[in-house]
């Protein structure tokens, strides 16, 4: 009984060791609660900076958008302003056209009539042009000849535009090396601007010379023809004529190059204009990506934040469902370590009959204790199923995180791939532009050619009826110049008129432009606007299910922090429990004392424990014996094999009489032994041997 006491105190100690460790895991626990309650402060923090940016953006867009539309009401009141002008322009141009149709037709109607009059006086004038025809076809040589030489000099100068024309286009296909083809295209214009002044200079020197030959003629003339003085004073003016012409071509052919060289810069000014409108777009662009990026940027570190403090409580839920499992390993110990104890105090309650008082006392305890326990276990269990529900919450919100966090890189992405493919559509656009603007500078080059074909044509025209004229005696000048200038006055308007009407489609083409890249850049606008408000609509449907989540972590930390309290009550009173059960064991143990000192001898005490108890024999030495000795002391004889396995001779330790069975306290040598002891109030006989000398006993011997 006594021995059985010492284990109920040890256990009794370890007992409040364990509960020690788990009071300092539950203020652990409460700890973790409160750091917690503080991320969960500091989430609400970022959320409400997260809504106060969300706010800036709503109104910056708002901003945009109401400056957005101002500009495209002030281009639709441009456009039409335009239109308006444009329409004007058209039908004034038509108006000048008709008339320009009409006037031609006039003239049609005049060179018929003067055609048919001239046939008549080439009949007249055959007989006096034959005299004049021999001495001509010299001169007539000699100029076709010249004129073939000029001829050959224009087509050089075509094949020089043409290879002008080619460079331009390889200056316009090449968007990057534009300014040099550019500073290249000025140069030749340079090179041909000084190579027309040779050919004007040639054209004079051919026109001196000719002047000279004519000077001859006219000597030859005099010399040879002096009765013909009309001849000669019709041959001075046909040549005053033929000068007025040349110097008349001369004019138009400056005046083409003038305005051809104007042309060119001003179609060098637009694409400069052009190419600074897309510099200027494409910055724009670049501005708006960078603002994109930024707030992406900014978004994603948030919710970066979220998702780390999403982490950081699910590993701290994960560490206290660890925990947890600890704890019901503990208390699944607990439970079989009380289980022995009721197996050991049934078998004392069988051995002991004068302490059953306080064994029923202490049996009551210990089932008040199970009962406390069972209740802790199933308190846990319930906080394991709460840290569960717990868990698949935030696995519900990370979900939910994960989803949005899905949802706002496609629309970030969308929202990009937008904003690339508007870039890539502007960078079409302006090279649509540079080719528009290559094939203009390719038609004005047209232009230029059928220009200088009909600069020709009216050359060659012109000498024809200078040939007429020659054949010719009585030519009425006057009238023949009122219908050149009226046909010139006729061809300029109509050029006018030509360049008018280019210049108006031009413009309607510009403006059409324009208002595209408004409603393009409107659109994207509107795409973007409508993208930001369902990410914003997304962000407070995360925010409101992080606060509710927030809520609910609120809610349940409360009963957590309601059940810690009821389980430190419990603890508190358990602590009561074993205080008083240390007092009992101590009253115990003085009864024990008292007992020892009424017994008188070890060895009568040894006898009394053989005969009482199941036990199994204990030597000198403090080692049990085999289960062997209480085989032989079931049947009470036989004799012991002559081994010194125990420490002592058989025929000693085992006496003849079957009642009167005592272990010697005396070996052969005539000593006691140093480990027996004298009594049971000796120094040497304390808790431990006595608590390891009963928990040797075995099952089968404990049944016996």
């Amino acid at each position: 009984a006594q021995v059985e006491m010492n284990n109920l105190a040890v256990l009794l100690e370890e007992k409040t060791a364990s509960y020690k460790s788990v009071e300092s895991e539950l203020e652990s626990s409460n700890q973790r609660q409160q750091t917690l309650e503080v991320e969960l402060s500091t989430d609400q923090k970022e959320l409400n900076d997260t809504q106060k940016e969300l706010n800036d953006l709503r109104s910056q867009l708002e901003e945009k958008t109401a400056l957005h539309e101002a500009t495209a009401t002030e281009i639709s009141a441009t456009l039409e302003k335009e239109r308006a002008t444009a329409s004007q322009r058209q039908r004034e141009l038509e108006s000048k056209v008709i008339a320009a149709q009409a006037e031609v037709t006039n003239f049609k109607k005049m060179s018929a009539e003067v055609s048919t009059t001239l046939e008549k006086e080439r009949e007249t004038a055959k007989q006096n042009q034959q005299i004049i025809e021999q001495k001509l076809e010299e001169e007539r040589a000699i100029f076709n000849q010249k004129y073939e030489e000029l001829e050959a000099k224009l087509i050089m100068s075509e094949k020089e535009l043409l290879n002008v024309s080619t460079k331009l286009a390889e200056s316009c296909a090449d968007y990057d090396i534009s300014k040099k083809s550019l500073s290249e295209t000025s140069s030749s214009l340079e090179k041909e601007r000084e190579t027309t002044r040779q050919l004007t200079k040639e054209l004079e020197s051919l026109l001196a010379t000719k002047e000279e030959e004519i000077a001859s003629v006219k000597a030859a003339m005099e010399e040879q023809i002096a009765s013909h003085e009309a001849a000669s004073t019709w041959m001075t003016q046909i040549l005053e004529q033929e000068r007025q012409i040349a110097n008349q071509c001369q004019q138009e052919l400056k005046d083409c190059l003038v305005s051809k060289e104007d042309e060119a810069e001003m179609a060098q000014r637009k694409i400069l204009d052009e190419k600074s409108e897309l510099e200027k777009k494409n910055a724009f662009i670049q501005e708006e990506l960078e603002n994109l990026r930024i707030e992406f940027e900014q978004k994603s570190v948030a919710y970066n934040a979220l998702n780390e403090s999403s982490n950081a409580v699910a590993m701290t839920l994960e560490k206290e469902a660890q925990q947890q499992a600890e704890l019901k390993q503990k208390l699944s110990n607990a439970e079989s370590q009380l289980e022995i104890l009721r197996a050991e105090v049934s078998e004392l309650n069988e051995a002991k009959n004068g302490t059953n008082e306080h064994q029923r006392e202490v049996e009551a305890k210990l089932s008040t204790a199970l009962c406390e326990l069972e209740a802790k276990r199933q308190d846990v269990e319930s906080l394991m199923n709460e840290r569960k529900i717990l868990a698949a919450k935030v696995k519900d919100v990370e979900e939910q995180a994960k989803t949005f966090r899905e949802m706002q890189s496609r629309d970030h992405r969308q929202a990009l791939e937008t904003i690339v493919l508007a870039a890539q559509a502007a960078a079409v656009e302006a090279n649509k532009e540079l080719v528009g603007t290559k094939e203009r500078s390719e038609a004005e080059l047209a232009k230029v050619r059928n220009d200088c074909t009909a600069v020709e044509q009216e050359l060659k025209s012109k000498l024809e009826q200078l040939a007429n004229l020659e054949k010719k005696h009585d030519v009425n000048g006057e009238h023949i110049k009122f219908l050149q200038a009226r046909v010139n006055t006729a061809e300029n308007d109509a050029k006018e008129a030509r360049a008018e009407l280019a210049e108006v489609f031009a413009n309607l083409e510009t403006s059409r432009k324009k208002i595209a890249d408004t409603l393009e850049h409107m659109t994207q606008k509107d795409s973007t606007q409508v993208k930001l408000e369902r990410e914003l609509e997304l962000v407070k449907v995360a925010l409101n299910a992080a606060i509710s989540s927030r809520d609910q972590l609120q809610s349940e930390l409360s009963i957590i922090n309601t059940e810690s309290d009821r389980l430190g009550a419990e603890l508190e009173r358990e602590r009561k429990i074993h205080h008083d059960g240390a007092l009992q064991l101590e009253n115990l143990r003085r009864e024990r004392d008292a007992l020892q000192a009424k017994l008188v001898t070890p060895s009568d005490q040894l006898h009394l424990v053989f005969q009482t108890s199941t036990r199994m024999p204990i030597s000198p030495n403090g080692v049990s014996l085999d289960p062997l000795f209480f085989q032989h002391r079931q049947t009470r004889r036989g004799d012991w094999s002559s081994t010194s396995r125990y420490g002592w001779p058989p025929s000693r330790f085992h006496s003849s009489s079957p009642v009167k069975r005592r272990v010697p306290t005396s070996f052969s040598d005539g000593q006691h032994h140093e480990d027996m002891p004298t009594s049971l109030n000796d120094s040497k006989v304390n808790e431990t041997t006595i608590h390891n000398r009963a928990r040797i006993v075995p099952k089968k011997l404990q049944d016996e």
